[in-house]
């Protein structure tokens, strides 16, 4: 599994989103990447996650 999340203020809100990131996944947590973006798609927007993942 892998996650990459594109943020606008990455810093403003990092640890809340970590937070809400570690009380929705657990150990073993997917590779993770963030990324700061100068814009995204929907305005208004400050997150946009992409999430790869493998059903068993």
């Amino acid at each position: 599994m892998e996650m990459t999340s594109y943020h606008i203020g990455l810093r403003d809100h990092f640890d809340v989103f970590d937070a809400v990131r570690r009380a929705h996944l657990r150990d073993p947590y997917p590779a993770w990447t963030a990324v700061e973006v100068a814009g995204l798609r929907r305005v208004g927007a400050v997150v946009e996650i992409r999430v790869v993942a493998a059903l068993d």
